[in-house]
């Protein structure tokens, strides 16, 4: 995408977001935000016991040889998402940082074989949230006929991509998916980049296939850890409803939180996906029955939290590149 594109489709977004708060109104979100008051706490806090989780998962994909200790990998894996949300398409920033930190344990191979297998592990625990989401959707809403036959349609696509993804990790994901983008037009210029390297998504496809094969058990644990993280995660919006005293539960974030992150990730070209994620929560809260406004406030809550966790990840990078010069010292 364009830097002229880029920025049509960011003012794109400012524009939703502005047309968003004046139907709502600033006097509203205003009084929403003060009634959730110190409630924006354990909104912020809840992502800790999330981020213990999927640190646990990464370690399980670099294998029992020398790796980094579980804070530094909880640290690395903070910091790695701290620059994802900072970059401003795609959110593949913390990657090549996260590879570069882990070289010195694992060395280069492993490192990015690593990262790959949880960015896998990741999507795919996704993907189970937004089917969760779905079925609970269908089932605690009054959602009339064509948009329950819409919603199990979506299902079943998302079912196929996992299908299409357990396949390939018995001889790797990632060069099946490239020759299937480069089929969609959309797709073709963001990946042509990669098809150069098709040598090295080779390489990480057969160390992939290779942690896959060599533990099946260990593989669809980690995937089962990344689940429970993703589920819980959702109780950012239910603390959300709390505080601003209204009564739905937990099913209720989910649909929420999962729905909105499917919403974001199909349309991952918005820069800080700006609109995106506010029109969808204000939309998904009004099918839900809430009140009108109440999804808007929500967004804007949930931007809180991003940005005090990314502003711990920014922080941490410098104390883990320390840590990394020492580890490199010691092996060579």
């Amino acid at each position: 995408m364009g830097k002229k594109l880029r920025l049509v489709v960011f003012a794109a977004g400012l524009v939703v977001l502005a047309l968003l708060v004046n139907h709502v109104g600033p006097r509203t979100i205003a009084s929403d935000a003060r009634r959730v008051g110190w409630w924006i706490v354990p909104v912020v806090l809840v992502y800790l016991p999330v981020y213990m989780l999927n640190a646990v998962a990464w370690r399980m994909t670099m294998g029992e040889a020398r790796r980094p200790g579980y804070v530094r990998t909880l640290a690395l894996l903070i910091s790695g998402f701290a620059l994802n949300y900072l970059t401003p398409v795609l959110a593949l920033g913390g990657e090549p940082y996260r590879v570069a930190s882990l070289a010195p344990w694992l060395g280069r191979r492993r490192a990015v074989a690593s990262v790959a297998t949880y960015f896998l592990l990741h999507a795919l625990a996704n993907v189970l949230t937004w089917l969760t989401a779905l079925v609970l959707a269908v089932a605690i809403t009054p959602w009339p006929r064509p948009l329950q036959i819409a919603a199990g349609l979506l299902a079943l696509v998302l079912l196929g991509i996992m299908a299409v993804v357990f396949r390939g990790l018995r001889r790797g994901v990632f060069e099946d998916v490239l020759a299937l983008g480069l089929r969609v037009p959309i797709l073709r210029r963001l990946l042509r980049r990669a098809y150069v390297r098709r040598a090295a998504l080779a390489r990480i496809d057969a160390h992939m296939a290779a942690f896959y094969s060599a533990g099946p058990a260990r593989f669809f644990a980690a995937l089962g850890i990344e689940y429970v993280a993703r589920i819980l995660s959702m109780a950012e919006f239910w603390l959300i409803f709390i505080g601003l005293g209204i009564h739905a539960g937990f099913a209720e974030a989910i649909v929420m939180g999962s729905l909105t992150s499917l919403a974001m990730n199909v349309t991952f070209f918005m820069p800080l996906e700006v609109g995106t994620k506010e029109g969808a929560l204000f939309l998904i809260g009004n099918t839900l029955g809430l009140r009108v406004g109440v999804g808007l406030t929500m967004s804007l809550i949930s931007r809180v939290r991003e940005v005090a966790w990314a502003a711990i990840g920014v922080a941490i990078v410098p104390l883990v590149g320390r840590g990394r010069t020492r580890a490199h010292v010691r092996r060579y």
